[in-house]
């Protein structure tokens, strides 16, 4: 045993000491060295050097301690046990194993987690990104949609300041544009986005009173340069004439991009932010394409604009070539004239200017028996916004009287609502004239009318009695003295009986004819083929004695006078017998549907008509036969014509000489007829 007061004191090898120093720090870079390896290598070859890495560290900790042991040089004698001093070797490397394993698990770790959390940033700053991205097309879809539904370019304009202010967050928006009919000049408008209005009021005031040259300031720069502009600092920038103003209100960073129309400069849009505001590329890119968004806004706007100057120098011009004065007044009596054509002038003596000028002018002038009914028209115009429509005499300025026809009605006006009265006065002092003179010929044909059916009446009561008792006598004369006397007189007595009978028949056809429209009966509802079928009848001896065939297809139902229809019919179908060849009459009476009107048609196969006839066979007393090829007047056709015209259709011929011929004329449709 030994006794804990025993203290053995010994000396140390310093070499051995130092010798176990360097090991110590061989083995501590060793480790380091071994620890990468291990960690970049992979699969079998990290396991080699894993087992060669803790060989290694545990021989070196081992050596260490074990020269640090050797080192301490004790006064007895000290003995070493191998096994445990191999085992103890053992242990280092196992532990250098272990420790080299560990670390390399926690580079590995450490590795991943650095790389995550890189890639967490990554995904945030895309997000983010994405986001601006997206705000961005959003920012373009609003503007593009007011810009395309905004009815002005004001409208869009101040639109876009307050949208692009609410996505930047920046305090102030404001429009220049160029002064008018100066494209050196730029000029503030009264479109703003102002987030706090009473705190910019002397930036908005010396903006609003400050023209700009181009080149000058954030605007004058971007109207030279057609690009957009960014200043990150005003305090820092020399070309700002507004910069004291800007920095007293703590304004610093300013963009602006420019409005292009045809890929010329129309206006500039400028921003201003209380923050140093760096350059934003990707914003400036929006901006031009909002820029060039609000240029087409700019471009249709001026050609809707140039389209109303030509349609409304278009209109002028016809207004002003119209044979009549359109004009615009309030309504009222007393209403101001608001506008009137020229052509006021040629018609009353008056120039647009004095009648625009006094609004009394148009009562004054007009005729005083005329006035209460013009009022009257008047109120009822004002009061229930009836249409205007009178015809009223006026004064002149020479004191000629001038009939006017004034047609109006209320319009409400395109900028304030309000009503406003649109009318036409037309001159029909002309129309009046004709009238009165068309009144005074209407009379006199009265009154010519009256005299033909007195003289009708003579033809047939007075004219006609004493032509019977010459046509009885000479009649008498041939039945009782034919054979008699000598062959010349029996000649001349029959030369008297025809004349008289000739005469009669004359007569009784004139007196017929001058009664087709005085004694002609109202148009009624008549079955055409009912009135065909009484002419063929009244024809029943005609149509007997030359074996005629006729034939009668469907015929409709018309307006029409049944007596007069009748006596058309008989007379169209007595010519096609009377006029017939050696061959058997065949006549064929037909209708058929012609739009707004029926037309009938009488077609023969008998001795047809010359073309060079065809007008002239409707006109009285024409014939185209001597009497002693066929009888008659000549008046048949005409009466034919002027009936048919009486009934408002129209009479014609078809035909080829020595084949026979086709009479057509219209009638008007039911319908049409009773309109």
């Amino acid at each position: 045993m030994t006794s804990p007061d025993l203290v053995l004191v010994g000396p140390y090898d310093y070499l051995l000491a130092a010798l176990s120093v360097i090991i110590a720090i061989l083995a501590s870079y060793a480790a380091l060295d071994f620890a990468r390896l291990v960690t970049s290598a992979q699969g079998r070859a990290r396991f080699r050097w894993l087992i060669g890495g803790a060989s290694a560290m545990g021989f070196g900790i081992w050596s260490m301690h074990y020269i640090g042991m050797l080192a301490f040089r004790l006064p007895i004698p000290v003995q070493y046990d191998w096994p445990t001093v191999l085992l103890s070797l053992l242990a280092a490397i196992l532990a250098s194993a272990i420790a080299l394993f560990l670390v390399q698990g926690l580079v590995v770790l450490r590795s991943a987690l650095a790389r995550i959390q890189r890639g967490i940033s990554e995904l945030e700053v895309a997000k983010r990104e994405l986001h601006r991205k997206a705000t961005f097309v959003e920012l373009l879809q609003v503007v593009a949609v007011a810009a395309n539904e905004t009815t002005s370019v004001e409208a869009a304009l101040k639109f876009t300041l307050d949208r692009v202010c609410e996505h930047t967050e920046w305090l102030v928006g404001h429009v220049y544009s160029f002064s008018q009919g100066k494209k050196t000049e730029l000029i503030s408008s009264k479109i703003w986005h102002l987030e706090n209005a009473v705190q910019f009021e002397a930036f908005r005031q010396a903006t609003e009173s400050t023209p700009l040259a181009i080149g000058v300031g954030l605007p004058g720069r971007i109207a030279e340069s057609g690009k957009p502009a960014w200043i990150p600092d005003i305090n820092q920038d020399t070309n700002f004439p507004r910069k004291k103003l800007a920095a007293d209100l703590g304004v610093k960073g300013a963009f602006g991009f420019p409005i292009l129309a045809q890929g010329e400069v129309v206006a500039v849009l400028e921003f201003f932010s209380r923050n140093i505001e760096e350059p934003d590329s990707e914003l400036l890119t929006v901006m031009s394409n909002i820029g060039a968004q609000l240029g087409q806004v700019v471009e249709r706007s001026r050609a809707q604009q140039e389209l109303a100057r030509k349609t409304e120098a278009r209109y002028q011009l016809l207004v002003e070539q119209l044979p009549a004065v359109p004009y615009v007044a309030e309504p009222g009596a007393e209403g101001e004239w608001l506008y009137v054509s020229p052509r006021i002038e040629s018609m009353l003596g008056f120039s647009p200017a004095e009648w625009i000028a006094d609004r009394h002018l148009w009562f004054r002038q007009v005729h005083p028996e005329d006035r209460g009914g013009a009022l009257a028209e008047e109120k009822a115009l004002e009061e229930r916004g009836e249409a205007f429509h009178c015809e009223y005499r006026m004064l002149a300025r020479d004191g000629s009287i001038v009939w006017i026809y004034d047609a109006a009605a209320l319009v409400p006006d395109a900028t304030s609502g309000r009503p406003l009265q649109h009318g036409v006065l037309f001159d029909i002092s002309e129309r009046k004239r004709a009238k009165q003179e068309l009144a005074s010929k209407a009379e006199e044909l009265a009154r010519s009318n009256a005299e033909l059916e007195l003289i009708a009446y003579v033809a047939s009561h007075d004219l006609q009695e004493p032509l019977r008792m010459v046509a009885s006598y000479t009649q008498l004369l041939a039945r009782r003295y034919k054979g008699k006397l000598d062959a010349e007189a029996d000649e001349f007595i029959g030369f008297a009986v025809d004349g008289a009978t000739r005469m009669q028949q004359l007569i009784q056809d004139l007196v017929s004819y001058s009664r087709l429209t005085t004694r002609g009966k109202a148009l009624n509802l008549t079955q055409a083929e009912v009135a065909c079928n009484s002419a063929i009848e009244n024809l029943q001896e005609s149509v007997k004695e030359s074996n005629a065939q006729v034939s009668v297809g469907t015929l409709p139902e018309v307006f029409a006078d049944a007596r007069q229809l009748t006596q058309l019919f008989q007379n169209l179908i007595g010519n096609a017998i009377k006029y017939r060849n050696e061959r058997r009459p065949e006549i064929c009476v037909a209708a058929t549907p012609n739009g707004k009107e029926w037309i009938f048609s009488v077609q023969d196969n008998g001795i047809g008509i010359q073309p060079q006839y065809f007008e002239r066979i409707f006109q009285i007393f024409q014939r185209l036969h001597t009497r002693k090829e066929y009888s008659g007047t000549g008046i048949g056709l005409a009466v034919c014509r002027k009936i048919v015209e009486r009934h408002g259709g129209r009479i014609w011929v078809e035909s080829q000489h020595g084949k026979g011929s086709t009479f057509l004329f219209t009638i008007p449709q039911t319908e049409r007829a009773e309109k």
